[in-house]
């Protein structure tokens, strides 16, 4: 609220963070609820409170699957969650049969769409993602594991309401970036860099 209002007063152009995942279906049902789509549900509200303003200079930026080095796996990514378990020395864990898909973005993509927004400002709502590093993540356990020459296991998700969590794949992999951008880093440079702690 502070950070809108001091937009607004200067004028200023407003650049807001969120992510792909508000395109995940809303749940209906509260045993439907789980910590991704709540915090699907908090980025529409944050998204829905600034646009309702109608201020005319925001951008909004959607980041999904964002990856490279030093990520801290507790935030939720299965590539940091990845790179971790590989640096421990650890099996990855895939959740069911892993037939979910992501599409992983590197960090410097994202700072040049930023870049790119700012020289070619205009307002709108952004995907920032990478589809061509679509990948499902039982294939990116076995690159990861090819590479750091450790096993995967796969389990089932204990915690009630979580078991469609694992198997939802990417809400969103159409690329609508600011103007002159476009992802340089194949899925290859992603990997590479998350296992880069």
């Amino acid at each position: 609220e502070h950070v809108m209002r001091g937009a607004f007063n200067a004028h200023a152009k407003l650049v807001v963070f969120s992510s792909t995942e508000v395109y995940l279906p809303v749940p209906v049902e509260f045993h439907d609820f789980n910590s991704r789509t709540a915090y699907a549900a908090a980025k529409r509200a944050v998204e829905a409170a600034v646009l309702a303003t109608g201020y005319p200079e925001v951008a909004v930026l959607r980041l999904g699957g964002v990856a490279g080095r030093r990520q801290d796996h507790r935030g939720g990514s299965v590539m940091a969650r990845f790179a971790e378990q590989s640096k421990l020395g650890e099996s990855l864990t895939v959740f069911n049969q892993g037939k979910a898909t992501r599409s992983f973005i590197h960090v410097l993509d994202v700072v040049s769409a930023c870049t790119a927004l700012i020289e070619n400002w205009e307002p709108g709502v952004y995907d920032i993602v990478n589809p061509d590093n679509t990948i499902s993540i039982k294939e990116l356990a076995q690159t990861i594991s090819t590479q750091s020459n450790i096993s995967t296991k796969q389990t089932r998700p204990q915690d009630i309401g979580l078991e469609s969590y694992y198997e939802v794949g990417d809400p969103s992999t159409n690329l609508k970036g600011p103007k002159g951008w476009k992802p340089k880093h194949p899925l290859k440079d992603v990997i590479r860099d998350a296992l880069t702690y």
